[in-house]
């Protein structure tokens, strides 16, 4: 059980297990089911992510840096402040926020943040610190500066922020029983 505590390994591990999330057009009929895409790193690592996956990217959860870590008992358990972006691909520019929040956050961003929220709290690998000051922001038409090209993200995006505190400990993951609407 011993050994090095990765916290994106361990994230990485509890969002292979999510089920997929279906894409449904606006007469609710199934376009495709996707597997979530796990990535971590800085904007040039997700940009370069972007290029050589294109569509399979998505849906995307990124783990932004900084990697601050901090190793309590002996490097058995490490906590982290996590900040995870949900993205999913929307090239139409001129939607208006309601058409984005049925559309997009409806349907994949707030599915798949209530599905990492429910790994987080069910593995045996995590557990949130300070649950009541998990913070989610949705972002339509993403960007850190309002301009998807000048914020250093190559797609246009609809996304949520999710902003928490993590404890990761050397337990085995689990299996997860995810429960689903």
């Amino acid at each position: 059980m011993g050994g090095l505590i990765i916290p994106e390994d361990k994230l990485r591990e509890i969002i292979s297990q999510m089920p997929p999330i279906d894409y449904i057009d606006a007469n609710g009929d199934l376009i495709e089911s996707r597997q979530i895409q796990f990535g971590w790193g800085t904007k040039k690592q997700l940009n370069e992510y972007l290029k050589l996956n294109k569509e399979d990217s998505y849906p995307l959860t990124w783990l932004l840096n900084p990697r601050t870590k901090t190793y309590k008992d002996q490097s058995s358990l490490v906590d982290r402040d996590c900040n995870i972006v949900i993205a999913t691909l929307e090239t139409r520019k001129y939607m208006s926020a309601m058409d984005r929040f049925n559309a997009s956050f409806e349907i994949v961003l707030n599915p798949i943040c209530e599905l990492i929220t429910q790994g987080i709290r069910s593995a045996s690998t995590t557990r949130f610190l300070n649950d009541d000051q998990q913070q989610v922001n949705d972002f339509p038409d993403y960007s850190e500066e309002g301009n998807t090209a000048e914020a250093g993200s190559i797609e246009m995006w609809d996304a949520i922020r999710f902003d928490c505190r993590i404890e990761f400990n050397n337990n085995c993951l689990n299996n997860i029983k995810w429960i689903t609407s």
